[in-house]
């Protein structure tokens, strides 16, 4: 019998162990600056139990395990091996023993209930099979008036990038048929992650809203950035040929955007956090 759930999650595993050498290595770490800016915003403190969901390459992981201390716990949580593994190197060559990681799927945690203090998401809602279940699951294991964060990607975009997206779009009819995950909302504005997250049964919920500019040196570290992401699911999932084509026309029109010495990009981000009831 088709286990639409199985392929799902090993599709997004698979994607994600290929990224995982370059994954907030190439071009500008933005993972990196709205991880530390998402520890923040949460609040953790010296000693505090975290759980980093979706953890990648630790671009949560780090600060908030600087944030809580000797006395805290940091632990984080993936279903590419690839990235647990290349943040379990990292781990060990920066001595932490308040950190680490462990294979384990979002929607099924092996944590017994209200033992976390913060339970944090970066940029991973979109890619839960089931996302009211993983929001379940982090509900259940955080402490009475434990906090939820998540970062999530704003509706409004660089309109500077039109050009990029408008030939993107011309190519959709041709892209290979891929696995998809059950019923996700796209999250684009406030409404959207608090709707979920009271449904879920999060109370004091909040979002801000920040915008930071980024620059990428050249197309060359531009296209090099498009592989090392989420956006890879999209280039393979067009055949060589198609894939090549649609390559020339967007080094045409990202180089046009050049300025001076980089390639600007403005993003709008949600950073949307949530307490369980007392």
């Amino acid at each position: 019998m088709y286990d639409a759930k199985r392929v799902y999650k090993e599709y997004v595993s698979q994607t994600f162990n290929r990224t995982a050498p370059s994954y907030d290595r190439v071009g500008p770490r933005f993972f990196s600056y709205f991880g530390n800016r998402l520890v923040e915003l949460a609040g953790v403190y010296n000693g505090a139990s975290v759980l980093d969901v979706g953890c990648g390459r630790g671009a949560i992981l780090f600060p908030a395990a600087e944030k809580a201390g000797t006395s805290g716990e940091v632990i984080g949580i993936d279903i590419a091996e690839m990235m647990l593994q290349q943040t379990a190197n990292d781990i060990g060559g920066l001595g932490l023993e308040n950190a680490r990681v462990c294979y384990m799927d979002s929607e099924a945690l092996h944590f017994p209930e209200v033992c976390f203090d913060f339970v944090i998401c970066g940029f991973a809602l979109y890619e839960f099979y089931d996302l009211d279940l993983a929001l379940a699951e982090s509900f259940r294991v955080l402490k009475p008036k434990g906090v939820f964060v998540a970062s999530l990607w704003g509706r409004n975009v660089d309109t500077r990038w039109d050009g990029f997206r408008n030939v993107v779009k011309s190519y959709r009819g041709q892209l290979k048929p891929t696995p998809e995950a059950k019923n996700v909302p796209r999250l684009r504005e406030p409404a959207d992650i608090e709707a979920v997250l009271l449904t879920a049964g999060f109370t004091d919920i909040q979002t801000v809203v920040e915008e930071k500019e980024f620059y990428f040196k050249d197309v060359d570290e531009w296209w090099a950035f498009e592989w090392s992401h989420g956006n890879r699911f999209l280039w393979e999932s067009m055949e060589p040929p198609i894939l090549e084509r649609c390559r020339g026309e967007l080094f045409e029109v990202v180089g046009q955007m050049k300025q001076e010495a980089s390639i600007p990009i403005l993003f709008q981000i949600l950073f949307t956090s949530a307490e369980t009831p007392q």
